[in-house]
């Protein structure tokens, strides 16, 4: 009896299953190494920013007032937001027109005021984008934040936002 030695050769399937070994290391490492989103630039400082809650009742004013100094957390990702450090409202005003000018004005909303939460937080600046991160929750002006507060919940917006010295 005679043994043969068959020769392995290096073929198609081969290469294919070295390419994607490679490209999965690549992916890993890039992950690693970039994943942050450039977390690792920016620098902490410390902002003041104001949220608005439209049209709300009355009658709710007096549950917002009692959140002075309460932890802000946004209702549907969870994040703290910051410590509140103000707040006050006005009367809400509704489009409306002169029927006999067309001319557009503004009137009274009865029962109804815009509520105005000034908040104090820590957060990331990405000099990238300008953007502010607070906890990994990015916030500008325009963004949409769910406030839940001890006494008070509602749907509200950022309408300004200012750093401010420690």
């Amino acid at each position: 009896m005679q043994q043969t030695n068959k020769k392995h050769r290096f073929n198609i399937i081969d290469f294919l299953i070295c390419a994607i070994i490679l490209v999965a290391i690549a992916f890993a490492s890039y992950i690693f190494f970039f994943g942050s989103k450039g977390e690792t630039t920016s620098d902490t400082v410390s902002i003041r920013y104001t949220l608005e809650v439209r049209e709300e009742r009355d009658e709710l004013i007096q549950w917002a007032e009692k959140n002075m100094e309460s932890t802000l957390i946004d209702g549907a990702t969870k994040y703290k937001l910051g410590t509140v450090a103000d707040f006050y409202y006005k009367t809400s005003q509704v489009p409306t027109h002169n029927s006999e000018t067309g001319e557009a004005l503004a009137a009274d909303y009865p029962e109804h005021s815009d509520l105005y939460f000034v908040i104090d937080a820590k957060a990331q600046r990405n000099p990238s984008n300008g953007r502010y991160s607070i906890g990994g929750f990015d916030i500008s002006v325009g963004s949409l934040v769910y406030v839940r507060l001890p006494n008070y919940t509602g749907t509200s917006y950022c309408i300004s936002i200012s750093e401010i010295e420690d």
